[in-house]
């Protein structure tokens, strides 16, 4: 992220409730809505200019519609800092509305790209 968007500031992780993360058809991450799923990410504050970065080098609108979300932020459990704590926790339930891109043409599920998949643990280092 902060090779595309360089004025990007990590804030923490969100929790997106009833989305599914795929690659759909074309090779490509989506999410979609699912019922009793959820989807992790990276939430980061952005400043206009990679913003509009941001957008055309997702493709929007062409291939991703951008959408505000209702994501939970994640706040790390008691001693988390100290590496004591039991992970992650939504107990003070703090909204937010964040902006994903979406691709609701394509949705159906496809192969995997290699260069798609970011696992959790190397998420906060993107931003």
């Amino acid at each position: 992220m902060k090779q595309r968007c360089p004025d990007s500031l990590f804030i923490g992780f969100g929790q997106l409730k009833d989305w599914k993360w795929i690659i759909n058809e074309t090779g490509y991450a989506n999410i979609v809505t699912s019922p009793g799923d959820v989807v992790y990410g990276s939430l980061c504050f952005l400043s206009r200019r990679d913003e509009m970065a941001l957008d055309e080098s997702e493709g929007m609108p062409w291939l991703y519609e951008k959408m505000g979300l209702p994501v939970t932020r994640l706040i790390a459990s008691e001693g988390e800092d100290e590496g004591e704590g039991e992970g992650w926790s939504t107990a003070r339930e703090v909204k937010v509305n964040a902006m994903s891109y979406v691709d609701v043409q394509r949705t159906s599920l496809g192969q995997e790209d290699d260069g798609e998949r970011c696992p959790v643990r190397h998420a906060q280092g993107i931003c």
